[in-house]
């Protein structure tokens, strides 16, 4: 696991108590993440914690234990390993185990039977003189 700067985890904590505060507004995920610097597993990190609660395109803060830097740290760590959860299923359904196949071999060549040229004799003067060609 990798370890976090303090900002990183200042940032976390910082998402934490504005997002205690905006309990049982509506508001995107996206537009959440984007305005605190969170991935946007932050929010779904949080909820598999039971921090929050989701009642329709609410959340609603549920947590009784104070926020603590220990905690978004734990948040953190979360949406780390959600989001690797997330990398291996992607992998695992784009790469499905590939069968491989061997080629046919190709057939052999046909090779042409080479005849031999003809040979032809003339004999002139009873075989006196007789030309090859």
């Amino acid at each position: 696991m990798r370890r976090a700067s303090y900002n990183q985890i200042q940032r976390y904590h910082d998402a934490l108590v504005n997002l205690k505060s905006m309990s049982g507004e509506v508001f995107t995920q996206k537009d959440f993440s984007r305005a605190h610097k969170v991935t946007t597993e932050f929010l779904r990190a949080c909820q598999d914690m039971q921090l929050i609660e989701r009642r329709g395109r609410q959340y609603h803060w549920i947590s009784t234990e104070p926020i603590t830097l220990y905690t978004a740290d734990e948040v953190r760590e979360r949406t780390a390993k959600m989001h690797r959860g997330y990398l291996e299923a992607m992998a695992k359904k784009s790469n499905p185990e590939i069968k491989v196949t061997p080629k046919k071999s190709p057939a052999p060549r046909k090779r042409r039977k080479v005849t031999p040229p003809k040979k032809r004799e003339i004999s002139i003067l009873w075989g006196m003189f007789t030309i090859k060609y």
